[in-house]
């Protein structure tokens, strides 16, 4: 009953006016990719306005906002990475074309953990934002194979894609 009334209370939010402003879980999965034998991270697109079903979200290209980077880990259980943005700089423009490699850091931030060699694994990648007030989340999971190269993380079940699957996932278990 907790958690159906939780839910409820969640729902509401999603749908007060005055609320839609504060990202409420994951605003998109950034793209990850192999840029000259390193793993690189972009974001194309994110949601702006949540809705109760996610397939129903509304999407703005990034291109169209000035969104810019102020937050970037990566790692897992053993390794990790991430640099943040240096006071004296409004962050990094974020665009369909711009993309961060792992262990370089964009100029105008500071390194938080130094990079170690990515081994084979999962690793999860987040990336925060601001949109003006807004704050933006990006992340998602990647996988390395044996010889370091990404492959498709397959360890039986994804981990949830968007805020509702995880309200559901809350509200219902597993």
């Amino acid at each position: 009953m907790k958690r159906l009334l939780a839910s409820v209370g969640v729902v509401a939010l999603l749908s007060a006016p005055s609320v839609k402003a504060v990202s409420f879980g994951i605003d998109a999965h950034p793209i990850v990719y192999e840029e000259r034998g390193r793993v690189c991270f972009r974001v194309e697109r994110y949601v702006y306005s949540h809705s109760i079903i996610s397939f129903l979200d509304w999407y703005r290209d990034i291109e169209a906002r000035d969104v810019r980077l102020v937050d970037l880990l990566v790692g897992n259980d053993e390794d990790g990475w991430g640099v943040y943005k240096d006071e004296s700089t409004p962050g990094l423009r974020l665009r369909r074309s711009t993309g961060v490699c792992y262990g370089l850091a964009p100029a105008g931030f500071v390194t938080r953990d130094e990079a170690e060699p990515l081994r084979p694994g999962r690793y999860t990648v987040l990336m925060d934002a601001r949109e003006g007030e807004n704050h933006l989340r990006f992340t998602d999971d990647f996988c390395l194979s044996d010889d370091r190269r990404l492959v498709k993380c397959d360890d039986g079940e994804e981990a949830p894609k968007s805020f509702i699957e995880q309200l559901l996932r809350w509200v219902f278990g597993d």
